[in-house]
């Protein structure tokens, strides 16, 4: 319907739907581009609509190193989400070990938030949860590549 953010797989076009007609559909993307879209493909494509539900789960990840001790990122991150004042209340903080990488231990964090709130309260985390990590002295990992030469 009009006013819902959705997302079309073969196209790849996202935007929130502005007008649909018999023949197309308008979006209006994140940095106010219209994008028309005939109805044909919708028809047959898939459809993700993000606004369907009031509100969102917010997944994010982050990495530390293995050096770092896994309990004390977990709980900077859990208490981290648990002040976030824009959380839904009563949801659920979800943090676990979502991946042991080549480099670093991936953690990741989730909870609900309202829709209209997704974005900001996604940027705010990610930032805020560097310098939590980084405080509570936790190393965010970095690709490298160590060269030795013989002689």
């Amino acid at each position: 319907v009009v006013g819902d953010y959705i997302s079309e797989a073969t196209a790849n076009k996202e935007g929130t739907v502005t007008a649909i007609s018999i023949f197309y559909t308008k979006l209006l993307t994140i940095d106010e581009r219209v994008v028309v879209i005939p109805n044909g493909i919708l028809s047959n494509a898939s459809i993700t609509n993000y606004t369907s539900h009031p509100t969102r789960q917010l997944s994010l990840s982050f990495s530390i190193s293995y050096s770092d001790d896994i309990k004390t990122a977990k709980d900077v991150l859990y208490k981290l989400a648990e002040a976030e004042p824009r959380r839904v209340p009563d949801s659920e903080i979800i943090v676990f070990v979502n991946e042991l990488g080549e480099s670093s231990v991936d953690l990741g964090l989730r909870f609900k938030v309202k829709n209209q709130d997704y974005w900001q309260v996604r940027w705010d985390t990610t930032e805020a949860a560097k310098y939590a990590l980084e405080a509570a002295g936790c190393s965010i990992p970095f690709s490298q590549v160590d060269v030795n030469l013989k002689q």
